[in-house]
């Protein structure tokens, strides 16, 4: 399931075919994956565009378009709080200390 990448509007498609409340399933998602769904399709896009920082010369805005943000400052911080990285030093390869 990892390696399910869904593009932006996708959850609203999996809700409304799931046959089940929007509550139910992020019951259900929560109890398998131990996070919410917010927090499950923000850590996929972050690991997206990590990998896409790290195979691409695409510009940040870019990259934060194709895994579905409006704007590179969203990503931008998305990535500092979540793996305490800047985009310089995702791209590369560099270890904050």
């Amino acid at each position: 399931m990892h390696e399910l990448w869904l593009p932006p509007g996708a959850c609203y498609l999996l809700i409304t075919s799931s046959a089940t409340s929007k509550r139910t399933l992020a019951r259900r998602l929560k109890d398998t994956l131990g996070k919410t769904p917010l927090s499950y399709f923000q850590d996929r896009r972050v690991e997206r565009a990590v990998h896409l920082l790290k195979t691409t010369d695409h510009n940040i805005e870019r990259i934060s378009a194709m895994v579905g943000y409006a704007d590179g400052v969203t990503l931008r911080t998305l990535l500092r709080g979540r793996l305490g990285r800047g985009v310089r030093e995702l791209r590369h390869g560099r270890l904050t200390p």
